[in-house]
Order: structure tokens, then C-alpha cells, then sequence
């Protein structure tokens, strides 16, 4: 027995809480911000200062080192005073301070920051060279009243802008309201005028005493139809003993100056036309005209608006690059995706590194409001351009189009399908696809299918890194990676399946295709090369599951075809040890064949069994299907550009590798193909390893693309090709027709070629042999 060794076990000793930290952008008036009134441009300032008021409480629990020294009410300056009153005044919402208990609490914090260059205002020259040893960048400092609080070397330039409406000289500019304040001033005098004229210009009553009796009306209640005493003098009616003067009249002409204070006069001095606010023009009765007004308007108002585009731009600069500085990591924050979920995006400190530049947005006719967005859409509902309409139809653009027009519960076909992609897409980035051995009898079974004719759109094996469409079940399809030469094969699935029943295909195979080409998918493909490769298996299943889908057999059609032809037989599946099955396959091969009543007979030539769905299918075919066909017919299947594409592999099977350093001691081998887009494609794997014939019994490839890419993207591969070296030593060579091993690995339905280096000759082959005579290579390539 031993003891175990010793181990240091972590121990918890605490837990200490840290703040996330983020960036902060503040906007502050002049009342809060002290600049001296002289300098014309902010690199001027040799300080700026932040006055706030701030509680005493929070101030202390920032600063605990100068708690003691944070007095309630720190004596002041008179400027100081009237600046804290002012700035009360206004969070208050009265034109005066109130006092109360709440305000002795508030403390004046000031943040100022110096500019290096203001430390010369310091006459000792070792203070001086004491501050710009400490602040070389420049100094910020914290005072909550008299209390010092803090100090730090900080650039001013890196943490404020300053913005003015107007240009001009020193600090005290007119504000974009400053051209109204007197025409307000005039119109609240009239206003009160007119108010005043209202109240008290009611005319008095005059009465002849002898008429009315002035003492019994003192006593007399005010009550609804009450008696008077009166008595009228005599001859004259008792109206003549009563006079009123006229009530106070308003002049017209003041409401009229009224109306032209708040109307033309304040739009031509602000530049507010009504085509800006959507007021009546008298004058314009066309929308052009409305248009050209406010254009003209925006003209106007563009001296102060281009001042705040570049203001805001030079803050988000500012806000960029105190992310950069400050934070220690990356930041993940989460968006709202196109599928509806919450995706979370990442913001990486590499990506901010060397300069950083903003310009404010140039073009300002971009419709913003949701009205605009939709008069926009719906002129292009208007036309009849094909590519707008294939823009419309987009599945990534029907969620805005419904948004715009606010038709949120519309169902459109596709868009579902479209959200479900999305959502599987962020499951797949999440994982890797998953790489599984194919039995060798789940390949045989599926060159056979091919062969028979039920599978030649829906199942085809991709060799040596070529991808091909396959027929699979429910849990999703594959992508075979298998040598010609050896057995070796493996499957690639998606971590998520797709459901060949229930599944929108089309919409989430085009999704995929989307997402691959856009931002997200480029990004993913560089960072998550698993991920997007995940991404990518699951779309190569949606394609085989069209391809399936499109290619199935009648089931009917094979029980009705001539036997000449094929003509299957049902029988019941065979005994277990006898039936070879696969999980990722629809179609088997069984070693012994069954009956349908139990009895047993003999298969002629070309007849097979296979497994479709759980039952046994016995296919009849004629021989010399294959043979059939010639040299000459193959090679006009493959346009005359991929030929001489292939046969570069003959020059790269004689050039010397890092292995094989005289060159012909080396196999090449490769696919061509159709990609997605029905473009052919040719695929090659690197140089095979180094064989020699005295030693080795045969050559065999890499079974690696030297380009993944170019052979994840072969969905339908045509031809498969290897060359056979032409070294040769003293006492054995390389032999260069097909050999038995070529021709039991050939793959039906396919085009199978061997490239004799020596010979210079071009063997066609399947499983049967080789197909007609060998062809020159000249002839091989000649178009």
C-alpha cells in the first residue's frame, strides 16, 4: 500500500461582489457645466468642470477615506450659490428655490478636468514639474463641496464634447430657441391684455337716485326674480333714469398680431414652416409643393442639425473607445434574432484594435417612421420588376413586410418553416456533427439500389470527401467519406435530424443557404468551424430529402413491371442472422433470399433482394446493363474543361511529394461533380503516400480533399478517378489497367475511371470489367 499524494483542495474564503461596469453617456446643460467664457473651441479649455448636486449618503459610501471630511453644508461662493440655487430651481419646477429639509442634504460634487498645458499657470516650478509628473495626460479631480475626494491622470479630450447650436465666438452663444425669446415676450404681454380687457372691462351701471332707492336695494337679497323698489320721473320711462357705458373691445388688429407672432413671424425666424410639422400652406396644394417647402425648411434647420449628427458621432467614438480601454473581456449582449428568440451577440476587444473613425449618416431621405416605411413598400408592391418581386417573396423579408404593415397575425407559407431553421441553426452552432462508421454491407446495399434504377436521383455515396444526396429514414441523413480503393467509410449527421414527413424542405434548405452567406454564417464558418459544419450536414440532409422526394418510386410501378425488366417479389424479411441491416440506410442486401410462401429457389443472374421500408423486394435486372455502354459515350458525358482538370492528376501522380521524392511512387485520386447550382465541379485529394512495388502490393490515396470545401459542396457526383503511378524499380512496376480491387470498389451508376501514367492511357471500368477498349489520353482530352 501507498498513500495517495497530497493534493491542494481550493477553499472558499469569501465572496467579493464586483460591478459589471458599463459605459455611461451623460448630456448636461450649461448650468451644470463651467467653461471658461473666452475660449472659442474646446481645445481651448484649459479646465472643464461638472457640477452636480449629489446626496451626502452617496457620496460617502463612494468615498469612505473622506467620509469624515463631507460636511452637509460646505461654505460656498457667492457664484457658487447662485449656481446651486439655479439648478435646484429647475429640478424643483419652480421659478424660485423652496427650501426643505430634503435640499441640506445635497452636496455640490465637482469633477473637473485640467489640461496638462494649465499646470504652466503655476508659478513654482517644482509643484509644476510635481503635477505634470503625475498627470502627464492631464488631471481629473473630485471635490464634493471642499472634501477632496479623488485625482487621476486623465485626458479631457478622451471623456467630453462640447456642442453648440450655432457657431461663434467664446462661450455664451444664442441658443436654437434664443431668435423667440422677445416674440414670446410680446405675445405673453398681449395675452394678458386680452385677459385682463376679459375680467375687469366690465362697464359699470349708473341709476338716478330719484328712480331707484339706493337704501332698500343695500337690504334687498340678490335672489332669482326679486322686486325692486323704483320710481320712474314723471313723463320719461324708467329705462331713462338708467346709463351703461360700452364693455371693453379687444382690437382685431391684436389678434391679428397675435396670429402672426405664433405663426409667420416664429417660422421665419426658427425656420419651422409648417411642411415641417404638417401644418396648412394656403398657398401649396400639391404634395411636391409640400415636399419642396419642407426641403427648403430642413435646409434651414441643417446648421444646427449637421452640428448634432457629428456631435453624436464623435460621442459614440468616445463611448467605442472607453469600451476598449476599460473592459477586460469580451462582451456578450443579447439581440433580438430574426426568428423571434433572443440571439446572443458578441462584442470582441480584438476586432477594436488600431484606429477608430465615425462619420455621422449622410443620407437623410432614408424613411424612418413606420407611414414613410410602408408608402415606400407599397410602391414597390406597385411594380411589376421581376427582381422586386423576387425581393418580396424572399422568406428573410416577410417578417418586416409584416411588421411595416402592421399585420403581425398574417400567415404567410414559408415563414414558419423559416423561424423553425433559424431556431435549429442556433441548436447546431451549439454542437458538431456527428461522424459514425457506414457498414460495409449498408454500402453494398445502397450501390445496389443505385444500380436497380430505384435510387439513381435520391442515393448516391460520395468517395474520398465528394458529399451526395442519400434516401434515409426519420433520424436524419448523412454524408458518406469512403476511398475507392479502401473500405474505409465514415457518415456525417447533423446533431439536429431532420423529419422527412413533416419538414418544409425547400423553405429550410433556401434558409440554410441564406444563413451560410450572410454575416452570421461568414463569421460562423471562421470562429465555428464545427458549428458551421453542423449547420452545413443538416441543409446537405434537407437536399437529399428533396432529391428523395422527388425521385421515389411509384410503389405500384414495381409491382407492375414486365419481369423481362424487373419484376420484384415480396417475401417476408429473412431469418435475423442472415439479414444485414443498417440504421442509416432504407435498402439492404441479404446473402440468402426467401420466398413468399417459405420456399426456397434460385435467383437467375442480375436478381437481388434489397429492403425497402421493412419488406423484402427481390428485383430481377439484366445482365450487361453496364457493359453497355462505351469509352466514347462515357466521355462525352464530362464537358472537355473538367477532363483536362482530371488529368492534371497524371502530372501530379509524376511530380515528386514530400514522401515520394522521385514522383511516381504515389497515387492521386479525385471527384467531379455538379454543386448546388448545377455547376461541375472537380475535387482532388491530396497525394496518396509513398509506395514501393517491392515492398508494398498496392498504392492507395490520401482520402483527404485538399480543398474540404470544394468537396463538401459536390452534391451530385458524376466521376471518380485515380491514377496508377508509372514507378517502376529493377525488379517490379506498378500495374496500370484496373485491378480487381478497383473494380470491386467501382460504384454503379457512376463513371469510374483509371489514368495509366506509363501508358498514357485512359481505362473506363465498373464491377463487371473494363468497359470497351482503353483510349488515348489525346483522345481522352481532345473536345
Amino acid at each position: 500500500m501507498r498513500r495517495a499524494e497530497r493534493v491542494t483542495v481550493p477553499r472558499v474564503a469569501g465572496v467579493r461582489r464586483t460591478a459589471n461596469g458599463q459605459e455611461v453617456i451623460s448630456i448636461v446643460g450649461g448650468l451644470e457645466l463651467n467653461t471658461p467664457a473666452w475660449a472659442n473651441e474646446m481645445h481651448e479649455y484649459p479646465y472643464l468642470q461638472w457640477q452636480a448636486e449629489v446626496h451626502r449618503a452617496k457620496l460617502k459610501a463612494a468615498y469612505p477615506h473622506a467620509a469624515e471630511q463631507i460636511e452637509s453644508s460646505p461654505a460656498q461662493g457667492a457664484e457658487d450659490v447662485y449656481a446651486r440655487t439655479s439648478r435646484l430651481s429647475v429640478a424643483q419646477g419652480f421659478p424660485g428655490l423652496q427650501p426643505g429639509d430634503a435640499l441640506v442634504n445635497l452636496i455640490t460634487f465637482d469633477r473637473t478636468w485640467i489640461r496638462p498645458w494649465a499646470f504652466y499657470a503655476v508659478e513654482d516650478e517644482a509643484v509644476r514639474a510635481e503635477l505634470l509628473q503625475l498627470f502627464p495626460d492631464g488631471c481629473y479631480v473630485g471635490f464634493a463641496g471642499d472634501a477632496y475626494c479623488e485625482a487621476r491622470s486623465e485626458t479631457m479630450d478622451d471623456h467630453w464634447r462640447v456642442l453648440h447650436a450655432f457657431p461663434g465666438d467664446g462661450q455664451g452663444r444664442p441658443s436654437v430657441g434664443d431668435s423667440l425669446v422677445q416674440v414670446q415676450e410680446r405675445y405673453n404681454v398681449l395675452s394678458n391684455i386680452q385677459a385682463e380687457t376679459y375680467e375687469y372691462g366690465i362697464p359699470p351701471i349708473y341709476a338716478d337716485p330719484q328712480v331707484l332707492d339706493f337704501d332698500a336695494l343695500a337690504n334687498q337679497v340678490a335672489e332669482p326674480s326679486a322686486h325692486f323698489p323704483a320710481r320712474a320721473r314723471p313723463g320719461q320711462p324708467l329705462a331713462a333714469g338708467f346709463f351703461q357705458p360700452a364693455p371693453a373691445q379687444v382690437p382685431r388688429d391684436m389678434l391679428l398680431h397675435q396670429q402672426d407672432l405664433i405663426g409667420p413671424v416664429a417660422q421665419f425666424l426658427t425656420g419651422l414652416f409648417p411642411a415641417v410639422f404638417g401644418g396648412n400652406m394656403e398657398d401649396v396644394k400639391t404634395a411636391s409643393g409640400y415636399a419642396l417647402a419642407r426641403d427648403q425648411a430642413m435646409g434651414r434647420l441643417g446648421l444646427v442639425w449637421r452640428r448634432t449628427k457629428q456631435f453624436y458621432a464623435e460621442m459614440m467614438l468616445l463611448a467605442v473607445d472607453c469600451f476598449r480601454k476599460n473592459r477586460p473581456e469580451d462582451a456578450e449582449i443579447p439581440l433580438l434574432g430574426p426568428d423571434g428568440v433572443f440571439d446572443s451577440r458578441a462584442i470582441r476587444l480584438a476586432e477594436l484594435k488600431g484606429n477608430i473613425s465615425v462619420h455621422p449618416e449622410a443620407d437623410e431621405t432614408f424613411p424612418r417612421m413606420k407611414s414613410q416605411q410602408r408608402g415606400v413598400l407599397q410602391q414597390l408592391f406597385a411594380l411589376k420588376d421581376p427582381l422586386v418581386q423576387r425581393a418580396l417573396e424572399e422568406p428573410a423579408n416577410i417578417g418586416y413586410i409584416k411588421n411595416v404593415l402592421g399585420l403581425s397575425e398574417l400567415v404567410v407559407p414559408g415563414e414558419d418553416a423559416r423561424n423553425k431553421q433559424l431556431r435549429e441553426i442556433q441548436q447546431l452552432l451549439a454542437g458538431a456533427p456527428i461522424v459514425v462508421g457506414a457498414p460495409e454491407n449498408g454500402r453494398n446495399a445502397k450501390y445496389e439500389m443505385r444500380n436497380s434504377g430505384m435510387g439513381d436521383a435520391a442515393g448516391v455515396d460520395a468517395a474520398a470527401g465528394g458529399a451526395s444526396p442519400a434516401p434515409t429514414t426519420g433520424s436524419g441523413a448523412g454524408v458518406f467519406h469512403e476511398s475507392p480503393v479502401t473500405s474505409h467509410a465514415s457518415l456525417l449527421l447533423p446533431s439536429v435530424a431532420v423529419d422527412e414527413l413533416l419538414d418544409d424542405h425547400a423553405s429550410e434548405f433556401e434558409e440554410c443557404k441564406r444563413w451560410a452567406s450572410s454575416e452570421a454564417g461568414q463569421a460562423a464558418k471562421m470562429t465555428n468551424p464545427a458549428g458551421f459544419a453542423n449547420v452545413r450536414a443538416h441543409a446537405e440532409a434537407h437536399l437529399r430529402a428533396m432529391m428523395y422526394a422527388a425521385a421515389a418510386p411509384n410503389p405500384a410501378s414495381l409491382i407492375h413491371v414486365p419481369r423481362a425488366a424487373r419484376s420484384p417479389r415480396v417475401s417476408p424479411p429473412p431469418p435475423p442472422s442472415e439479414l444485414h441491416t443498417s440504421s442509416e440506410m432504407m435498402a439492404s442486401v441479404t446473402s440468402r433470399e426467401f420466398l413468399p410462401h417459405g420456399g426456397e429457389e434460385r435467383d437467375g443472374p442480375g436478381d437481388h433482394w434489397v429492403t425497402i421500408d421493412g419488406n423484402h423486394v427481390l428485383l430481377h435486372e439484366p445482365q450487361g446493363r453496364e457493359n453497355q455502354q462505351t469509352p466514347q459515350g462515357l466521355v462525352g458525358q464530362i464537358p472537355a474543361e473538367v477532363r483536362t482538370e482530371m488529368a492534371r492528376a497524371i502530372h501530379d501522380s509524376n511530380t515528386p511529394t514530400a514522401d515520394d521524392k522521385k514522383g511516381g511512387f504515389h497515387e492521386e485520386f479525385g471527384v467531379a461533380g455538379l454543386n448546388a447550382s448545377g455547376k461541375w465541379v472537380v475535387s482532388r485529394d491530396k497525394s496518396g503516400p509513398y509506395a514501393n512495388p517491392d515492398v508494398a502490393d498496392h498504392v492507395s490515396p490520401s482520402g483527404k480533399p485538399v480543398d474540404p470545401n470544394i468537396a463538401y459542396s459536390i452534391v451530385d457526383p458524376r466521376v471518380f478517378f485515380h491514377v496508377h503511378p508509372d514507378g517502376k524499380t529493377e525488379k517490379h512496376k506498378w500495374n496500370q489497367p484496373p485491378s480487381d480491387i478497383d473494380k470491386k470498389a467501382a460504384i454503379p451508376g457512376h463513371i469510374n475511371i483509371v489514368f495509366a501514367a506509363r501508358e498514357n492511357r485512359v481505362y473506363f471500368y465498373d464491377r463487371s470489367g473494363i468497359i470497351g477498349k482503353p483510349m488515348k489520353l489525346k483522345d481522352f482530352l481532345r473536345p
